[in-house]
Formats: structure tokens, sequence, C-alpha cells
């Protein structure tokens, strides 16, 4: 798991989180929030830009919820 620029560069985000091989969501979170990988939605609800190892090219984005929801599969 490590920082990386988005793949796009319309990204909401200035970084995103490369998520592959063991997940743990907390590092995930505590790794996004601690460089730039989450913005804010409408409502005000923090946004965690994440990308997986297996599709580089795709850009997900999740509450919290979502992707604690996510991982745990």
């Amino acid at each position: 798991m490590y920082i990386d620029d988005p793949p796009y560069p319309n990204t909401p985000s200035k970084k995103v989180v490369v998520v592959g091989g063991k997940k743990d969501v907390d590092k995930v979170i505590r790794l996004a929030r601690q460089n730039g990988a989450t913005t804010r939605d409408y409502d005000g609800n923090e946004v965690f830009w994440i990308v997986f190892e297996d599709k580089p090219k795709r850009i997900w984005d999740f509450t919290e919820r979502a992707l604690r929801k996510s991982i745990a599969r």
C-alpha cells in the first residue's frame, strides 16, 4: 500500500492510496488522511480516493463506511 498521484488529471484529490495484497482498512484510512488522499462531498462526508493494484486505471471514491465494508469483504 502506498500513496501515488491519481492516474487522471481531473481527480478531485491530489493523491490516491494504491491498495494491493493484504488490506488493513485502518491503515488505508490513516495513510489517506495523512497524505491528502481525501476530499469532502456536497454533504460534508469525507471521501477517500483509492486505486486497487489489480485495476490501476480505475479510481474509486469511498466514504469511510463504504470503504470499511468494501475492504472487509
